[in-house]
């Protein structure tokens, strides 16, 4: 069941755990992450702002779930979207 909308100012402080809880029970996953050696980034849209969670690539622990709304921020995760493959999944029947 989705949470009730908080602002990005009441989640930057909420605590981890309620953080955690929040994006899994009322954000969307963009699909979109970066992996790192030893962290992986998943992004999420949460109202009007974006999430990026931290995630422990081995043991699987999310380490931190950051909220921006910046296009500094945004960019790193829109570089690995292909024009050419949204086109295609557009044209589908």
């Amino acid at each position: 069941m989705p949470l009730k909308p908080i602002s990005f100012h009441q989640f930057r402080s909420l605590p981890l755990h309620r953080k955690i809880r929040h994006v899994r029970d009322s954000s969307v996953d963009l699909g979109l992450g970066i992996t790192g050696s030893s962290t992986h980034s998943c992004l999420y849209a949460c109202h009007d702002f974006y999430v990026e969670t931290i995630v422990d690539r081995f043991s699987g622990v999310v380490l931190d779930a950051k909220p921006f709304k910046s296009m500094r921020r945004l960019t790193p995760y829109l570089e690995l979207v292909s024009i050419q493959e949204i086109t295609i999944l557009l044209s589908l029947p």
